[in-house]
């Protein structure tokens, strides 16, 4: 059994002490910048200063703190090997070693375009990290160099390889600035990407001149986990906007007197006139996100559960995402163990993904909080039908029984309700399903975000505006 030390006694260490419990190391101390003084016990261990880490005989250490990468360069600073330095991912449920590990790079000339780093919090095939995607090849269409950075793998990045992208994985990003320094050396923007990588912007970004464009992604339940001082801790160079009013909404309740803008992310057109309406026996409702308990599955199961099964036998129900929570998944399997229509499907490449929204009739989002899914507006982009929580900043676009339909956040009889409905009037749902599109036509159309995103950058580098700009396309 490993012997580990684990840096962090606060929040980010009790809400997941079980699970890295489970993982089978031998907790043999604690680390915490605030000890209390001499034979300080925690958890039936002694607890030290992090400066006498280095008179303690362990195989790693493992942080466990949202200050993940102040920490690091703490450990660095007192002579801790970076191979004994691990982060616990609360994503992956495990730790991870901090390393740099460079995908093949050949830095352009910076005369052929401006060099942009864009860094996200993962490379999976989710909302923010899909978002990012689409941000990447408008710059690239625009003639510039995008570089990502992530602190770990995933289906998206050989999507972005395939794109001919330099990569970046980082899963320490201040390690030594220095390291850090040979990336950005000649970078003349930074575009990060959600609120998770908020330690990383004030712990090291504020202190570079390049300017930083800083995409929210995150809802309600985020801002109740982190501290209101973020704002106040925002320097110059740091511009930030929103993808959603919903954010927005949420943002200037809890930050009162700042003014965020809005970004709406977009999307290439995949859909074409050769995509029929599929009518089959059977109406197929689809739920496409992480399975987890913000994306609320249990509503879907539950709004299931409560129609008659008349209704029920006329359907097939999907449930299609990575499973983030494994716990969670399993009570989702047995409140839905009698329900012989329902298919669990694991993470679909997000490349691969239109052959489930052509498959489907409705798409539906029961999110507990979800500033604007993808998967909505992918689905309105294939002229789907879309059911959502008020929750969602899609519900602000939709025109509830016109271009698609809303229901109350946990209120899955209301849920069932809009679902049958659907049932019951299949005449109606082409026209629907149309009346959607249109909401994807007026938002999220591909060359719309494209003009507004690279007049932010040129507004950003403090160049003049382009107003109906021609895309630079290969």
């Amino acid at each position: 059994m490993e012997k580990v030390i684990v840096f962090g006694t606060g929040k980010y260490y009790q809400d997941n002490k079980e699970k890295i419990a489970s993982l089978g190391y031998k907790i043999i101390g604690f680390l915490d910048n605030n000890y209390k003084g001499k034979n300080a016990i925690f958890e039936g261990v002694n607890v030290f200063k992090p400066e006498k880490v280095v008179n303690i005989k362990y195989n790693k250490i493992i942080i466990m703190s949202m200050f993940k990468y102040e920490m690091v360069n703490q450990l660095l600073k007192l002579g801790v090997n970076i191979d004994d330095i691990y982060v616990y991912d609360v994503y992956e449920s495990e730790c991870i070693k901090v390393t740099k590990e460079y995908y093949p790079i050949k830095f352009r000339n910076k005369n052929n375009g401006r060099k942009i780093l864009l860094i996200s919090h993962e490379l999976s095939c989710t909302g923010a990290p899909i978002a990012l995607k689409y941000a990447v090849q408008v710059i690239k269409e625009n003639g510039d160099i995008p570089i990502v950075m992530s602190p770990s793998s995933g289906p998206l990045l050989d999507e972005f390889l395939n794109m001919g992208i330099d990569v970046v994985l980082e899963s320490g990003y201040s390690l030594k600035y220095g390291r850090f320094k040979e990336i950005i050396d000649d970078i003349d923007l930074i575009i990060v990407n959600t609120m998770h990588l908020s330690n990383l912007v004030h712990g090291l970004l504020k202190q570079l001149s390049i300017p930083i464009l800083w995409w929210i992604h995150e809802g309600e339940s985020f801002y109740n986990m982190t501290k209101k001082d973020t704002v106040s801790r925002i320097t110059g160079n740091i511009v930030m906007y929103c993808v959603s009013h919903y954010i927005k909404n949420i943002w200037e309740k809890v930050y009162t007197n700042f003014n965020i803008e809005i970004l709406l992310y977009g999307m290439p057109d995949l859909y074409n006139s050769t995509m029929k309406y599929r009518l089959s026996d059977k109406i197929i409702f689809s739920i496409v996100g992480t399975i987890d308990n913000r994306k609320a599955q249990d509503i879907f199961i539950k709004a299931i559960l409560n129609m008659p099964l008349k209704f029920r036998e006329q359907c097939k129900f999907r449930i299609i995402g990575k499973i983030n929570d494994k716990e969670y998944y399993e009570g989702l399997v047995k409140m839905s163990s009698e329900i012989n229509q329902l298919e669990f499907i694991d993470e679909v490449p997000n490349n691969m993904m239109y052959k489930y929204y052509l498959d489907s009739d409705v798409i539906v989002s029961t999110s507990r909080d979800d500033p604007m899914p993808v998967v909505l507006s992918e689905g309105m982009m294939f002229s789907k039908p879309c059911i959502c929580s008020k929750n969602t900043g899609t519900s602000f676009l939709i025109r509830d029984g016109e271009d698609g339909f809303t229901f109350q956040s946990e209120d899955y009889k209301e849920l069932s309700k809009k679902m049958i409905y659907c049932i019951e009037n299949r005449n109606k749902i082409e026209y629907i399903g149309k009346k959607s599109r249109e909401i994807y036509d007026k938002n999220f159309k591909y060359d719309t975000f494209s003009n507004n995103l690279i007049n932010i950058i040129r507004q950003l580098l403090g160049e003049e505006k382009l107003e109906d700009r021609e895309l630079c396309r290969e």
